[in-house]
Protein backbone atom coordinates (compact mmCIF):
# COMPACT_ATOMS: atom_id res chain seq x y z
CA UNK A 1 0.00 0.00 0.00
CA UNK A 2 1.02 3.58 -0.66
CA UNK A 3 0.26 6.48 1.66
CA UNK A 4 0.48 9.71 -0.34
CA UNK A 5 0.54 13.04 1.47
CA UNK A 6 0.08 16.74 0.74
CA UNK A 7 1.57 18.11 3.95
CA UNK A 8 0.69 21.30 5.81
CA UNK A 9 0.21 22.37 9.41
CA UNK A 10 -3.20 23.82 8.59
CA UNK A 11 -4.69 20.98 6.52
CA UNK A 12 -2.94 17.81 5.34
CA UNK A 13 -4.38 15.75 2.52
CA UNK A 14 -3.82 11.99 2.34
CA UNK A 15 -4.58 9.16 -0.09
CA UNK A 16 -4.10 5.46 0.67
CA UNK A 17 -4.28 2.43 -1.57
CA UNK A 18 -2.53 -0.40 -3.39
CA UNK A 19 0.32 0.24 -5.78
CA UNK A 20 -0.44 0.04 -9.50
CA UNK A 21 -3.87 1.67 -9.27
CA UNK A 22 -4.83 5.13 -10.39
CA UNK A 23 -7.48 5.59 -7.72
CA UNK A 24 -6.67 5.15 -4.03
CA UNK A 25 -8.88 3.01 -1.80
CA UNK A 26 -9.44 5.93 0.59
CA UNK A 27 -8.57 9.59 0.93
CA UNK A 28 -9.25 12.48 3.22
CA UNK A 29 -7.77 15.46 4.97
CA UNK A 30 -6.77 16.34 8.48
CA UNK A 31 -7.55 19.85 9.67
CA UNK A 32 -6.43 20.58 13.23
CA UNK A 33 -8.11 23.47 15.02
CA UNK A 34 -6.49 26.73 13.96
CA UNK A 35 -6.47 27.87 17.59
CA UNK A 36 -3.92 25.17 18.50
CA UNK A 37 -0.25 26.05 18.67
CA UNK A 38 1.80 24.60 15.83
CA UNK A 39 3.32 21.73 17.89
CA UNK A 40 -0.19 20.64 18.90
CA UNK A 41 -1.42 20.83 15.29
CA UNK A 42 1.54 18.69 14.18
CA UNK A 43 0.89 16.16 16.97
CA UNK A 44 -2.75 15.98 15.85
CA UNK A 45 -1.73 15.32 12.23
CA UNK A 46 0.72 12.57 13.23
CA UNK A 47 -1.86 10.95 15.52
CA UNK A 48 -4.44 10.89 12.70
CA UNK A 49 -1.94 9.42 10.20
CA UNK A 50 -0.46 6.93 12.67
CA UNK A 51 -2.78 3.98 11.88
CA UNK A 52 -1.70 4.13 8.22
CA UNK A 53 1.95 4.80 9.08
CA UNK A 54 2.23 1.72 11.29
CA UNK A 55 0.06 -0.56 9.14
CA UNK A 56 2.32 -3.44 8.01
CA UNK A 57 0.67 -3.23 4.58
CA UNK A 58 2.03 0.28 4.09
CA UNK A 59 5.16 -0.17 2.01
CA UNK A 60 5.68 3.39 0.80
CA UNK A 61 4.95 6.83 2.17
CA UNK A 62 5.31 9.60 -0.40
CA UNK A 63 4.83 13.31 0.18
CA UNK A 64 4.74 16.15 -2.29
CA UNK A 65 8.07 17.91 -1.95
CA UNK A 66 8.53 21.57 -1.24
CA UNK A 67 8.28 23.72 -4.34
CA UNK A 68 10.93 26.36 -3.76
CA UNK A 69 9.49 28.44 -6.57
CA UNK A 70 6.24 28.76 -4.65
CA UNK A 71 7.91 31.25 -2.33
CA UNK A 72 7.69 33.90 -5.05
CA UNK A 73 4.33 35.34 -6.03
CA UNK A 74 3.35 35.63 -9.69
CA UNK A 75 3.86 39.41 -9.53
CA UNK A 76 7.53 38.82 -8.64
CA UNK A 77 7.20 39.87 -5.01
CA UNK A 78 8.38 37.61 -2.21
CA UNK A 79 5.46 35.81 -0.55
CA UNK A 80 4.79 36.95 3.01
CA UNK A 81 5.59 34.41 5.69
CA UNK A 82 7.21 32.03 3.22
CA UNK A 83 10.16 31.18 5.48
CA UNK A 84 7.76 30.52 8.36
CA UNK A 85 5.80 28.18 6.08
CA UNK A 86 8.97 26.36 5.05
CA UNK A 87 9.97 25.87 8.69
CA UNK A 88 6.46 24.69 9.64
CA UNK A 89 6.45 22.21 6.75
CA UNK A 90 9.88 20.93 7.80
CA UNK A 91 8.53 20.36 11.31
CA UNK A 92 5.56 18.35 9.99
CA UNK A 93 7.82 16.30 7.73
CA UNK A 94 10.23 15.64 10.59
CA UNK A 95 7.49 14.55 13.00
CA UNK A 96 5.98 12.15 10.47
CA UNK A 97 9.41 10.84 9.47
CA UNK A 98 10.28 10.22 13.12
CA UNK A 99 7.08 8.22 13.68
CA UNK A 100 7.52 6.27 10.46
CA UNK A 101 11.17 5.41 11.17
CA UNK A 102 10.51 4.57 14.82
CA UNK A 103 7.62 2.22 14.03
CA UNK A 104 8.53 0.79 10.63
CA UNK A 105 12.11 1.71 9.70
CA UNK A 106 10.82 3.41 6.53
CA UNK A 107 11.73 6.78 5.06
CA UNK A 108 9.38 9.23 3.40
CA UNK A 109 9.90 9.57 -0.35
CA UNK A 110 9.45 13.03 -1.84
CA UNK A 111 7.92 13.75 -5.23
CA UNK A 112 8.51 17.14 -6.83
CA UNK A 113 5.24 19.00 -7.48
CA UNK A 114 5.96 19.48 -11.19
CA UNK A 115 6.53 15.73 -11.63
CA UNK A 116 3.30 14.94 -9.80
CA UNK A 117 1.30 17.42 -11.82
CA UNK A 118 2.95 16.27 -15.07
CA UNK A 119 1.52 12.79 -14.43
CA UNK A 120 -1.93 14.32 -14.91
CA UNK A 121 -1.08 15.48 -18.44
CA UNK A 122 -2.43 12.22 -19.80
CA UNK A 123 -5.89 13.53 -18.97
CA UNK A 124 -5.61 16.12 -21.75
CA UNK A 125 -4.49 19.26 -19.94
CA UNK A 126 -1.98 21.55 -21.66
CA UNK A 127 1.02 22.48 -19.53
CA UNK A 128 1.27 21.77 -15.82
CA UNK A 129 -2.09 21.95 -14.08
CA UNK A 130 -2.84 24.25 -11.17
CA UNK A 131 -4.39 22.99 -7.92
CA UNK A 132 -7.81 23.89 -9.32
CA UNK A 133 -7.03 21.94 -12.52
CA UNK A 134 -6.13 18.87 -10.45
CA UNK A 135 -9.61 18.95 -8.90
CA UNK A 136 -11.20 19.29 -12.35
CA UNK A 137 -9.26 16.27 -13.63
CA UNK A 138 -10.32 14.20 -10.64
CA UNK A 139 -13.94 15.32 -11.02
CA UNK A 140 -13.85 14.13 -14.64
CA UNK A 141 -12.63 10.77 -13.38
CA UNK A 142 -15.54 10.61 -10.93
CA UNK A 143 -13.31 11.16 -7.89
CA UNK A 144 -14.95 13.68 -5.58
CA UNK A 145 -12.72 15.48 -3.11
CA UNK A 146 -13.61 17.91 -0.35
CA UNK A 147 -10.65 20.24 -0.91
CA UNK A 148 -7.45 20.85 -2.87
CA UNK A 149 -5.32 19.09 -0.25
CA UNK A 150 -7.17 15.82 -0.84
CA UNK A 151 -6.90 16.36 -4.61
CA UNK A 152 -3.15 16.94 -4.39
CA UNK A 153 -2.69 13.85 -2.22
CA UNK A 154 -4.56 11.78 -4.82
CA UNK A 155 -2.34 13.27 -7.55
CA UNK A 156 0.75 12.22 -5.52
CA UNK A 157 -0.78 8.76 -5.09
CA UNK A 158 -1.52 8.44 -8.79
CA UNK A 159 1.93 9.60 -9.89
CA UNK A 160 3.61 7.29 -7.36
CA UNK A 161 1.40 4.28 -7.92
CA UNK A 162 1.99 4.25 -11.66
CA UNK A 163 5.71 5.08 -11.42
CA UNK A 164 8.02 2.08 -11.80
CA UNK A 165 10.92 3.34 -9.69
CA UNK A 166 11.06 5.07 -6.33
CA UNK A 167 11.27 8.85 -6.14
Amino acid sequence: MILALDLSTTQTGWAYGPEGRREPAAWGSIKPKSTLHRPSRIAHIVAELRPMLIDPLTQRVVAEDLNVGSQQRKDGQKAKGSMTSVIALAEVRGAIQHELWKERGLEIEYAHPSTVKAALKIQGLKGLPTKADVRIVLDRMGIQTANEDESDAIAVFWATSLRKERW
